[in-house]
This record gives structure tokens, C-alpha cells and sequence, in this order.
């Protein structure tokens, strides 16, 4: 919480991962879920889901490739990988319906059922968030 801290902001990576079955263990009230997992509980099987972010920077989750100099610059990084400077296919960021589909994913291994049938009325994903555009110009 505050400004000074990492510059490279990687709430969606840190949302996608926290639900993932590697992390949960299953689903609250599935026999076979794992409880020693850090995540066990989380996610109940037959409750939906809300996520909302709260965030003044642009998300920096990237592929791997960015050397994070784990200090507040990061997000000047990140500004720079997100605008017209990298073109769209070039720019290591990863792009928000990737984590959408990859949350959808994790959700529907942590329940136990197919993502098909992970109902769209059952999730709530919203963001309280800085002006995001990609290839913003000043």
C-alpha cells in the first residue's frame, strides 16, 4: 500500500495465480481439494466469484523477460512497454484477455468442472483503476 514501493505492478499475474489449483487446492467443499494448500478456502465450489482491483498504474505483468530493478522506476518501464514505442506484438506486457481466459481456466480447475461450465453470472471482475489505453499519446 502506498507509492513507494515496486514499480512493476502485477496485480492480474498475482489474481490469476492465487486461484490457480496449484495454490488452492480445490474448492472449499470438494472431498478431493488438497487443504494444506496457502490458498484452501478461497474459492467455494458453488459460490461465485469477485475480484476487483484497486490501482493507479497500469499492470506489469509480463512474460519473464523484464529485468525488474526492483525499484520504483518500474513503472516508467512499464509505461514505455505499453506505448507506441513496441509495437502491440513486440511488448513483453501480457495482455488483459489472456488473464482473462487463464483466470477463467484456474477457476474451473479449482472447482473441479469444465470451463464451459463456469457460469458467466457467477463472476464479477471490475477494477477501480488509472487511464489505461495502449499506444497512448500524450
Amino acid at each position: 500500500v502506498g507509492t513507494r514501493g515496486d514499480g512493476y505492478e502485477k496485480g492480474l499475474r498475482a489474481a490469476v495465480t492465487a486461484v490457480s489449483l496449484d495454490k488452492t487446492g480445490g474448492a472449499f467443499g470438494v472431498m478431493t481439494s488438497d487443504m494444506t494448500k496457502p490458498n484452501y478456502g478461497f474459492v467455494r465450489k458453488d459460490a461465485g466469484f469477485a475480484l476487483i482491483f484497486v490501482t493507479d498504474e497500469n499492470d506489469c505483468s509480463h512474460d519473464g523477460s523484464v529485468e525488474e530493478l526492483r525499484n520504483t522506476c518500474g513503472n516508467n518501464i512499464c509505461e514505455y512497454l505499453n506505448s507506441s514505442a513496441i509495437s502491440e506484438g513486440d511488448t513483453p506486457l501480457i495482455a488483459p484477455e489472456v488473464f482473462a481466459e487463464e483466470l477463467r481456466q484456474n477457476l474451473a480447475d479449482t472447482k473441479g468442472i469444465e470451463v464451459d461450465d463456469l457460469s458467466e453470472d457467477s463472476l464479477l471482475i471490475a477494477s477501480i483503476h488509472g487511464t489505461w489505453q495502449r499506444f497512448a499519446e500524450p
